[in-house]
């Protein structure tokens, strides 16, 4: 091996010991999702797990845990159709940081460290809301690419999980 190999293969396994070791889920909450719209949120790390539960069928949620710590929760629920949504996470959305109007659903915001999208639709054949949460990691260095993220992120995944716990426009 030539040194400007031997030093060229270095570099590329100290890249990777500092950069992402996992493969990037499909899916989110088993929603399929591209990958690409996951990977700003997660950090660099060996390991990520991602782990489904759900309290109820109309109730998505997971975790992602990269190394072992939460990187990214998703929750999803259906609620009743004259619950003020936003109202009711205001106070959360303000703590989070500068929310701001995104185009997702009937209502949505992105603040610092969350985003939230709700629309109204019929659920088992009463009315009723889909509202979705997605809280990234809070790292004060990466704020408006996180937004952004998010942003793109919540305009895919909001509709498809909607979707799929059968919550019809």
């Amino acid at each position: 091996m030539t040194a400007a190999a031997g030093a060229a293969a270095l570099i590329a396994v100290t890249g990777c010991s500092e950069g992402r070791e996992y493969a990037l889920p499909g899916d989110l909450c088993g929603v399929a999702v591209d990958s690409a719209l996951i990977a700003p949120l997660l950090p660099p790390g060996a390991k990520l797990e991602q782990s489904t539960y759900s309290a109820r069928p109309h109730a998505p949620r997971c975790e992602l845990t990269v190394d072992k710590n939460t990187v990214l929760t998703v929750k999803g629920d259906v609620t009743t159709p004259d619950e003020d949504v936003m109202g009711g996470i205001g106070q959360r959305l303000a703590s989070s940081g500068d929310p701001a109007q995104i185009d997702v659903g009937d209502a949505a915001r992105v603040a610092d460290s969350m985003a939230v999208a709700v629309a109204r639709c019929t659920y088992e054949g009463k009315p009723g809301q889909f509202v979705v949460e997605i809280y990234p990691p809070i790292k004060a260095s990466d704020v408006p690419a996180r937004r952004e993220a998010l942003t793109r992120l919540m305009t895919v995944y909001f509709p498809a999980a909607q979707k799929a716990v059968g919550c019809a426009s």
